[in-house]
């Protein structure tokens, strides 16, 4: 793990994909608690408070496995924030209008399909 590794969050890159890899701990938290300030949900601050609780749980495990599985959900948690950040800076800098089927990361991406199956699991959180 390098020292000097840290993202500018005033000019997220998709470059900054590959970073969160390498990032220590503090710095995931400390980067998902500034991020999440703009996430747009209702529970937007029940989410903060769970990252919260997560993370110090989190300082108590001694098995590895649980180490890094927290690790991989925290870092899966970051890269979601920064997806969104860096699809509204997007739409943001493209006149202001919010047409969401012109932006592309580049990544891949599947049209979206309306849910055909009403049977939707009851513990499901959407966000």
């Amino acid at each position: 793990m390098k020292k000097n590794v840290f993202i500018d969050l005033k000019n997220l890159t998709l470059k900054d994909y590959d970073i969160i890899k390498e990032l220590p701990i503090p710095l995931i938290f400390r980067y998902s608690l500034k991020l999440i300030r703009s996430y747009p949900s209702i529970k937007r601050d029940e989410m903060r408070e769970n990252m919260i609780l997560d993370y110090h749980e989190g300082k108590t495990y001694a098995d590895e496995d649980k180490i890094e599985q927290a690790l991989y959900s925290a870092r899966g948690f970051l890269h979601h924030l920064i997806t969104y950040e860096l699809i509204m800076r997007e739409l943001k800098k493209n006149d202001g209008s919010t047409v969401y089927h012109k932006f592309d990361l580049g990544v891949n991406q599947l049209p979206i399909e309306k849910n055909k199956n009403k049977n939707v699991e009851k513990d499901f959180e959407y966000f």
